[in-house]
């Protein structure tokens, strides 16, 4: 896990576009949850530089991966559980 910033200096027009790209998402009606949850975290890493993002239920003392975006492969994948005590999110 890393700390990060995201400098507004020059994001005008990438903003721009990351808000165009994600109204778009939110407004296409026929686009399902799943595909809509995958390009927002795309967006969302592309944006903010990131290897990975992660859209996650908490409940109780479970952790369950909603949707998961990564640049490679990785041992996580979509409907996995774990206990709470097994992430970063105590």
């Amino acid at each position: 896990m890393r700390d990060f910033q995201v400098s507004s200096e020059g994001a005008g027009s990438g903003l721009a576009s990351v808000l165009a790209g994600l109204t778009q998402v939110l407004s296409d009606a026929d686009r399902g949850l799943d595909a809509a949850l995958q390009t927002v975290l795309q967006l969302g890493c592309e944006r903010l530089r990131l290897d990975f993002g992660v859209v996650a239920r908490v409940y109780g003392q479970t952790y369950e991966i909603r949707s998961i975006h990564t640049k490679s492969n990785t041992a996580i994948k979509t409907g996995q559980s774990f206990t709470l005590g097994q992430t970063y999110c105590d």
